[in-house]
């Protein structure tokens, strides 16, 4: 085998992080609270559901206590959120929200 053809998987081992997306702060931390609100649910008892919705920018920063006129208010992004009905007390998502609430305000 020759030299150059030994380097190729070194090559493209090293050019894959390069390729991959980056994932915004805000669905990472989406991420973290619908692992997090799963894990909790799982150890109470009752049923998860993991979904996808949309949020506005604007109710994002609002969540936060952030209230700015630079805030594009209509941008929208699709999260993942997870309801857990022994955690939500009857309002699906709740628990989720309340995670993401305490992570925005804690970025402030």
């Amino acid at each position: 085998m020759s030299p150059r053809l030994a380097l190729l998987p070194l090559l493209a081992a090293l050019a894959l992080p390069a390729c991959a997306p980056e994932i915004d702060p805000l669905t990472q931390m989406a991420s973290r609270c619908s692992v997090s609100v799963a894990d909790l649910g799982l150890r109470v008892g009752g049923f998860n559901r993991s979904v996808s919705r949309v949020f506005t920018d604007g109710e994002l920063a609002a969540w936060g206590g952030i209230a700015s006129p630079r805030v594009p208010v209509f941008n929208t992004r699709g999260l993942p959120v997870t309801e857990a009905t022994a955690l939500d007390n009857g309002v699906p998502g709740a628990a989720w929200q309340a995670c993401m609430q305490r992570s925005l305000r804690a970025l402030t």
